[in-house]
């Protein structure tokens, strides 16, 4: 299943991302939250297939009410995510921008 694209969900062209770009081919948007994109991509060198959440964190767009609201529910995210890091199934790699 693949959602409908629209503007908000451009691919980001930041510097930092360049690196992530260089490894993953980002394909169809599978999910989508307040902050954040998840995208089917598939790793350049392997074939492989993995579900990648792009999150975008940055102030432009947001009011500064959104924009803590957002990062609290950032950290909470991460936190949850450090908890469940080295099990076999959750695979990890981070690109963060500059802005992050």
């Amino acid at each position: 299943m693949t959602l409908d694209v629209g503007p908000e969900d451009e691919l980001p062209d930041w510097a930092a991302a360049k690196e992530f770009y260089q490894k993953y081919d980002p394909k169809d948007i599978i999910g989508r939250g307040v902050s954040s994109v998840v995208r089917r991509c598939v790793h350049r060198a392997t074939g492989h297939e993995f579900a990648v959440k792009i999150m975008e964190v940055t102030a432009e767009r947001l009011s500064p009410e959104q924009l803590e609201e957002v990062r609290e529910a950032t950290r909470r995210e991460t936190h949850i995510l450090r908890q469940v890091a080295g099990h076999p199934h959750i695979s990890e790699a981070a690109f963060p921008s500059p802005a992050s």
